[in-house]
């Protein structure tokens, strides 16, 4: 990596850290009585964050995404999709029985506003799209990939990529602390459950596509 280049892809690292990674650890964590969604509105924040990591996406990837291998989309999305779908939820199923078991830890009883029309069901799905597609993007590809690349200036790869992996899991589970102890957890074992979907399959939307799926199935059966 050249000095120009390095130095090019720290400043854009910093920026995305600061102004996207590091926000999240300065919410205020949640009460018992506030809704985690009070109302279904058109997402137009989400939106706006959809837009600049699709762009981001599009302007990285030929530096940090890996080439997805050639197979047939069935198996190059879908199983994975699948597969890591399952695997998120018997970790989330364990975090919430751990939850009743030890329920001192589990904070505020923080409801949840379910969508009651067509209209906010369109608006509640497209939340999630554009909320996936953005998390995916910054915490499962850039942070990871770029952390790794600058470090593997100064180290081994394989150091590198360990060191970029854990601090993944590290930035994701505190971007939900807000949320309480156990959605910190289940945080943690979602960012490495999906961030080995990615690295496994190559691609970006495996990983988005189970991450979606996973919100939305978790909103519709959280009242059951």
């Amino acid at each position: 990596m050249k000095i120009h280049s390095f130095f090019h892809e720290l400043f854009i690292f910093s920026v995305i850290f600061i102004f996207c990674v590091l926000p999240p650890f300065f919410s205020a964590r949640m009460t018992e009585g506030e809704f985690i969604f009070s109302q279904w509105s058109f997402p137009f924040r989400q939106l706006c964050l959809f837009l600049f990591a699709a762009a981001l996406y599009v302007m990285t990837r030929k530096t940090y995404a890996m080439r997805p291998p050639v197979r047939p989309y069935f198996h190059s999305v879908v199983m994975p999709a699948t597969f890591s779908l399952a695997v998120l939820f018997s970790v989330s199923l364990f975090i919430k029985f751990l939850s009743t078991v030890f329920p001192a830890a589990a904070g505020a009883d923080i409801p949840v506003s379910m969508p009651d029309s067509a209209v906010t069901v369109l608006f509640c799905l497209l939340n999630f799209i554009f909320s996936a597609f953005y998390e995916e993007v910054i915490y499962r590809y850039f942070f990871p990939e770029s952390l790794k690349r600058l470090l593997s200036k100064k180290m081994s790869p394989r150091t590198a990529a360990v060191i970029s992996g854990a601090a993944g899991v590290i930035v994701f589970s505190a971007a939900h602390l807000y949320l309480g102890i156990y959605s910190a957890v289940n945080a943690a074992a979602a960012q490495l459950i999906l961030r080995l979907c990615y690295t496994k399959t190559g691609s970006i939307y495996a990983p988005f596509a189970a991450h979606t799926l996973y919100n939305l199935l978790s909103l519709f059966t959280s009242e059951l």
